[in-house]
């Protein structure tokens, strides 16, 4: 894993030095550091050693030099590509994974992306064209951004090198804030500074003198459906899944594993430990908080064998670590699983680790989440013969966000995308109205996610994982999972996300992978003979901070004079007024407590990456001096 800069140049002036802008991405690789320059180019990397420890440096190039390679990730198949050049008669300098995308592409071209198997952003300059081809992996694992300027295209692993160039504008853009709104998280290819780009999971950049263009190379909206049945078919899952693992576990340093205790993670570790003995796995709890998978989690650890740490969150790490996390996270994300994530890496880097397995991407396969399916109430109310619309109208007066959601709740026959949109969506458009003012009223966000369910060729239900897919998987958990495991120089592998894994697990149909709304009963039954029974039972808990619980204490304190600060209640975007009585209704602490945390995150990101411009996450004040 590691961390890649560059900059072409389209006249013939140039920024000077890119090794300042580099450093800051000194986290995602403290090993090594290497250059490549030339008339048009400026190709900066940092490393972090994985594969290949004596002759993995990069930037690399072919026999002749004519190609240059930076790769950020692994391509897991590389064995296989390296013998496969080698028959054709390519000579490797190297013996790692990055040398095979130069080769591919002297035999294939653009078209070398078909062959890559794992998580990758690379950039590929063509000396001899003058062009640039750059990637990102078919489930945006890991990440790309760039700038298109008038005299020069940039572009890095992370938001802040690219910050730090001239004429780049920290101006938010309204489009990214109500998906920021909507969400929790902005959607590819936006980000919340109108100037910078992300390339979309699944996309390649092309840039050369006349133009840069972008276009899509990998998609999975029509599947190639898959007939087995019941024993076949697990068996196949299995199979499909020990081959993902095996893959993931090829590395020269020691190998870890995120444990949380639910069915994902489990799984993943039960058929890790096969091939790796006494692998080394990582369990969080959350001090005085009832929600604890941890003696789930110490069940798999005790039956393989895996040499197991557990921790505990104290209380109080939320307004201590916070501006550190948003520092590390470079775009706001409203995701109370930051925390932990951001913990466990840091005690799995204390610990001597380098690369962890992590169990991100089966609920979206699978169908873990609540929100596909009719709810617990709205199951009550079908039985009850209540109408959704009137229950609504009940909620109304005592509790707007239930309301809400009932009035959704209708439309679960009739459009159940609508009904699975109400569900996801934390600020609905007419409010995020409301809230915003001026050239900031943001619009919502929710057709966008539409749009990508709507273009799936298959079933109801696939039709929303494949949304989630290209927006919650790609823009909200590959982001978290990328950024607090590389801000403490760790490499997160997420074996689910396999490329033919997803493609297999996609083309099964809707009611085989949950057979009248029972979430990941298929994944359920391919794990049934790998993992302890009271696991199997086990109700779908989440790797999330304890937010509900915290916001009537002192952190809820902590947010509510943070965000009625006249630095938070000045902010371009809102409606001063609005703002202020939703944020002085104390109510919301309960019922509205994720929208407050939403609000809370982006006014943390703003004092850490807007007002100021911090070099490290150390130097940064904490909440309690933000306030």
């Amino acid at each position: 894993m590691c961390g890649l800069l560059g900059v072409f140049h389209r006249s013939a002036g140039r920024l000077g030095s890119l090794k300042p802008l580099l450093n800051l991405l000194h986290h995602r690789g403290p090993d090594d550091e290497g250059w490549y320059e030339d008339s048009q180019v400026q190709l900066g990397f940092r490393r972090l050693s994985i594969i290949d420890l004596e002759t993995g440096e990069q930037p690399v190039s072919n026999e002749d030099g004519s190609v240059v390679v930076m790769l950020n990730g692994e391509i897991y198949n590389y064995v296989e590509l390296t013998a496969e050049l080698k028959a054709r008669g390519h000579r490797f300098r190297s013996h790692g994974d990055s040398e095979v995308i130069a080769h591919l592409y002297e035999d294939l071209g653009d078209e070398l992306v078909e062959k890559l198997q794992g998580m990758f952003a690379f950039v590929l300059w063509d000396r001899r064209r003058e062009r640039l081809l750059i990637a990102r992996d078919p489930a945006g694992i890991k990440p790309l951004y760039f700038v298109d300027g008038p005299s020069f295209v940039a572009f890095s692993s992370e938001i802040k090198p690219l910050l730090r160039l001239p004429n780049v504008s920290k101006e938010f853009s309204a489009e990214a804030l109500g998906q920021y709104l909507t969400f929790g998280y902005t959607l590819a290819p936006d980000t919340i500074f109108r100037d910078i780009r992300k390339l979309r999971a699944g996309h390649k950049l092309v840039i050369d003198a006349e133009r840069i263009h972008v276009s899509e190379y990998w998609n999975l909206r029509q599947p190639k459906r898959v007939s087995e049945s019941g024993g076949a078919l697990c068996e196949r899952v299995l199979a499909a899944f020990d081959d993902a693992i095996r893959l993931h576990l090829r590395s020269d340093v020691p190998v870890g594993a995120f444990l949380s205790g639910g069915l994902d993670s489990g799984f993943m570790v039960a058929r890790a430990a096969q091939i790796h003995p006494h692998i080394r796995t990582y369990t969080l709890r959350f001090e005085g908080v009832g929600q604890d998978e941890s003696e789930l989690a110490a069940m798999v650890a005790s039956r393989y064998g895996t040499d197991h740490r557990l921790f505990t969150v104290p209380r109080d790490s939320m307004q201590e670590l916070v501006p550190r996390i948003v520092w590390s996270c470079d775009e706001p994300l409203g995701d109370s699983g930051l925390l932990p994530n951001y913990v466990i890496s840091r005690l799995a880097h204390e610990d001597g680790m380098k690369v962890v397995l992590n169990g991100a991407g089966g609920d979206e396969l699978f169908a873990g989440y609540t929100y596909f399916f009719r709810s617990d109430v709205e199951r009550k109310l079908e039985r009850l013969h209540v109408p959704a619309g009137l229950a609504a109208a009940v909620f109304h007066p005592f509790n707007s966000e239930v309301s809400r959601k009932l009035r959704r709740a209708s439309l679960f026959d009739t459009d159940p995308i609508g009904h699975y949109l109400g569900h996801v969506t934390v600020w609905p458009k007419s409010e995020i109205a409301a809230i915003t003012s001026g050239d900031f009223r943001a619009d919502g966000a929710a057709e966008l996610r539409a749009e990508y369910a709507n273009e799936f060729v298959g079933d109801c239900l696939n039709r929303k994982l494949y949304a989630e897919i290209k927006t919650y998987l790609a823009d909200d958990l590959m982001l978290l999972l990328d950024r607090m495991t590389m801000a403490h120089s760790l490499e997160g592998r997420v074996p689910f996300l396999h490329r033919p894994f997803m493609e297999l697990v996609m083309g099964i149909d809707g009611e085989v992978k949950a057979p009248n709304g029972d979430r990941k009963s298929l994944l359920r039954s391919v794990a049934a003979d790998h993992l302890p029974a009271a696991l199997l039972r086990q109700p779908k808990m989440g790797f999330n901070s304890p937010v509900r619980e915290w916001m009537p204490g002192p952190f809820g304190d902590l947010v509510i004079g943070l965000l009625m600060s006249e630095a938070s209640l000045g902010r371009p975007w809102w409606n001063r007024r609005a703002f202020q009585t939703f944020v002085k209704d104390r109510r919301a602490r309960g019922v509205w407590q994720h929208r407050l945390f939403l609000l809370f995150m982006l006014e943390v990101f703003c004092r850490v990456h807007v007002d100021t411009a911090s070099e490290s996450a150390e130097r940064l004040p904490s909440i309690q001096a933000m306030v």
